[in-house]
């Protein structure tokens, strides 16, 4: 249910007090639509934990692959006090 249609409703239920039965079926709607509304909030919610759960899931296993594979650049060039560029990883990479 759209914002509009509940206050349109709300309108109607204000407007026709006197009028039990349609009173009664317009909240009965209201009702209805508000618990469709919050079950799908659940769902969403539900589903967005489990996705959260699957990308840390997802994050630590490349990280352990990325550790895994990847080649360290050797401690003499990191802890050197010569700024690291880009080209002395590269060059660092093929050496075993």
């Amino acid at each position: 249910m759209k914002v509009d249609e509940f206050k349109a409703i709300t309108t109607k239920i204000a407007q026709n007090l006197s009028n039990q039965g349609l009173v009664t079926e317009l909240l009965t709607q209201l009702n209805d639509d508000y618990t469709t509304e919050s079950t799908n909030r659940d769902n969403l919610t539900t589903q967005t934990g489990e996705l959260q759960e699957q990308i840390k899931g997802l994050q630590t296993t490349n990280m352990n692959l990325f550790l895994k594979l990847g080649n360290p650049v050797p401690d003499k060039v990191v802890n050197s006090e010569k700024t690291m560029s880009y080209d002395d990883l590269l060059n660092n990479w093929d050496k075993k």
